[in-house]
């Protein structure tokens, strides 16, 4: 609760006189208007001393009023002194209701005195107030009672009158200092949590932004200007969708409305969103809709950085579909693309063809598994030249490859494909320690359509490639 001892005030006038202005032009003013007062009183009947004690005794009280002469009574500490700047002003009080004969009247001026005092420094203020009030008070009174101090009213009611007065006047002050006081811890208390949450918002990672219902970004939080490289003055007004990957722009959108209709439980959804550099990078987005909060009036959105998990599960996705050593699909998902391709076809124009080296064994046992390797990695280089664009090659495990034509297959174009296989693997590939290798290929084709199993395309492809391999050692 620190903020509250640092409650800032502008140096101003600590009674609820006039304007702020210098203490020699505000003793000129003062003195200017309560000459005539006192004239008046005196004429009266109601001014029981000198006219001028009562013209000098406002004069002071109006100087003393303002900030000047405020710090000229609290020395360095603006706050400072606070029981001789209260007992200063009550004296002068004193001597005011004193000149009138209203004796009666000076627990009112701990009013005055109080109250700004109060919103200055806090509650702690009405104690000197009240100190002073009182010995003044009672002071006042003996004088009166003992016939030294004329009164305007007999001395019995003036002494009860001020009774009365000072205890309204004391209940008063206790509890303008209680609310105060509340208001002070309340506002250090608002202080410390918009200083927590600013200090959170702007070293964290996450990115914090308010949507208004025509789309436009009203908020964003440090982070985010810094995620996206764009200033933050050129993300306010401007509509979050154009941050949006195009490809997930509908369903963000999508997602938004859902949201503004009726989503009181949240929305979430994972997009791509443009960072800095042109990157995209993948966020997982929760909104909520505030739009009926008047202290938001958008809809509030959480963004969470989840690129590198996406990142997790593709590099996963294509551990579990490719081979580790050709970066070609694995058997496993070349069956699954030759069943969809079976499954759309609109005819028999689904082509496979199935490929196994020849001469491999012999390099792999004479040179290194090593030397195998990349006489592999290099024939699965050369097959997918061969497949084109729109074939698909795949390693079905040791010399074993395929190549799927998904569309447009037909006995002449699996014939062509096989005769671009086998003159690839002709020239010689260079491999490591300066040693050449040179493989042969068998080949098999095969054609399915919707109604075909992937068993039954592999398993004639597979026989026709066996047919070839045998033909060739005759």
């Amino acid at each position: 609760m620190q903020g509250a001892a640092a409650h800032p005030r502008t140096a101003g006038s600590v009674t609820p006189f006039a304007p702020d202005v210098h203490p020699l032009v505000a003793l000129a003013v003062v003195s200017a208007v309560a000459a005539p007062v006192a004239l008046l009183l005196s004429r009266l009947g109601a001014l029981v001393l000198p006219g001028w004690v009562f013209v000098g005794a406002c004069a002071l009280l109006g100087a003393s009023a303002q900030s000047r002469g405020q710090r000229l009574l609290s020395g360095p500490d603006p706050h400072g002194r606070l029981g001789l700047r209260v007992a200063s002003a009550m004296s002068l009080f004193a001597v005011i209701t004193a000149c009138s004969g209203t004796t009666f009247l000076l627990p009112l001026a701990a009013l005055l005195v109080g109250a700004p005092h109060v919103d200055e420094v806090g509650g702690r203020a009405w104690r000197p107030v009240a100190a002073s009030g009182a010995v003044l008070v009672v002071a006042q009174h003996a004088l009166v009672l003992t016939g030294v101090l004329p009164s305007s009213v007999p001395p019995a009611t003036s002494t009860g009158i001020a009774v009365l007065t000072s205890a309204a006047s004391l209940l008063w002050l206790m509890a303008l200092a209680r609310v105060e006081d509340r208001r002070r811890a309340l506002l250090a208390e608002l202080r410390s949590a918009e200083a927590w949450f600013r200090a959170l918002v702007q070293d964290s990672r996450e990115v914090f932004a308010t949507i208004r219902r025509d789309g436009t970004i009203s908020y964003v939080s440090p982070s985010g200007p810094q995620e996206w490289g764009v200033p933050a003055e050129d993300l306010l007004g401007r509509p979050f969708a154009q941050l949006v990957h195009p490809e997930d722009r509908a369903e963000a959108l999508d997602r938004f409305e859902r949201c503004l209709a009726g989503g009181e439980g949240g929305v979430r959804v994972e997009l791509r969103l443009r960072a800095r550099d042109g990157e995209e990078r993948w966020f997982s987005a929760a909104l909520r809709d505030q739009t009926g909060n008047d202290a938001i009036g958008a809809v509030v959105v959480h963004l969470h950085d989840v690129t590198e998990r996406h990142h997790r599960q593709a590099l996963l996705q294509h551990e579990a579909e490719h081979d580790a050593l050709t970066g070609l699909l694995n058997r496993a998902a070349f069956t699954a693309r030759l069943e969809a391709a079976l499954r759309d076809a609109p005819g028999p124009e689904v082509g496979v063809v199935f490929c196994d080296l020849d001469g491999f064994k012999a390099v792999n046992d004479g040179l290194g598994h090593a030397a195998g390797d990349e006489l592999l990695i290099a024939v699965a280089q050369r097959l997918q030249a061969c497949a084109g664009e729109g074939g698909v090659v795949a390693r079905q495990g040791g010399d074993e490859f395929t190549v799927l034509v998904p569309r447009g297959a037909g006995p002449q174009v699996l014939d062509d494909l096989a005769r671009r296989v086998r003159a690839a693997l002709v020239p010689e590939v260079p491999l490591a320690g300066g040693h050449r290798a040179r493989v042969g290929v068998s080949t098999g084709t095969a054609l399915g359509g919707p109604g075909t199993s992937t068993d039954e395309v592999l398993a004639a492809a597979d026989a026709r490639m066996y047919d070839a391999k045998r033909a060739s050692r005759v």
